[in-house]
């Protein structure tokens, strides 16, 4: 629409603070979406802690982006943070069931993600519920963020996707036959 925002463009991701996760190219690829909508307020924060955080911090000073990122470790109740969000990253490497992945897209926050290794790709109905980028492509991760960043009616139609696409994931319905 063309319109600047006073709100901020919130952006979460969960999970340990491992190479496994991949929150050095999510770092990489929110810098690239800082320098792209530079317009758009931006934030994105990182709940989960683990050994590569001096590492990551290093890597949040070099691209400049102090300002914008934070590295909030863990907390109780995560839910608060994904809830308040406007996107749900998730950068992995590869996956096995994400848990923090599937909580987002319950509460309706819409998910960009790599079609990494593990189940990402079964979760995600890509442009229904989600999107889904090649994986540890930086580029592809950067586009997909600002598509929605750039978009308040995509965004909408993908977190009601997401929402709906999550009791696909509830253990009510899930069958251990």
């Amino acid at each position: 629409d063309g319109k600047a925002r006073s709100s901020t463009v919130s952006v979460v991701a969960v999970g340990r603070l491992v190479p496994q996760k991949g929150f050095d190219i999510l770092l990489q690829a929110f810098a690239k979406l800082c320098s792209i909508c530079s317009d758009e307020k931006m934030s994105l924060t990182i709940l989960g802690d683990g050994p590569e955080r001096p590492t990551l911090e290093q890597l949040v000073s070099d691209l400049k982006l102090a300002d914008t990122v934070r590295l909030s470790g863990v907390t109780e109740t995560p839910y608060r943070t994904i809830a308040g969000a406007q996107m749900y990253a998730l950068s992995s490497r590869w996956e096995g069931f994400p848990n923090g992945l599937a909580e987002a897209m319950a509460l309706g926050i819409p998910p960009v993600a790599f079609r990494c290794p593990g189940g990402t790709a079964e979760m995600i109905e890509h442009g229904l519920s989600g999107l889904l980028c090649a994986p540890e492509s930086v580029n592809e991760l950067s586009e997909a963020m600002g598509r929605l960043v750039q978009n308040d009616e995509l965004r909408n139609k993908l977190g009601s996707g997401a929402a709906e696409r999550a009791l696909a994931f509830d253990s009510k319905n899930v069958s251990l036959k």
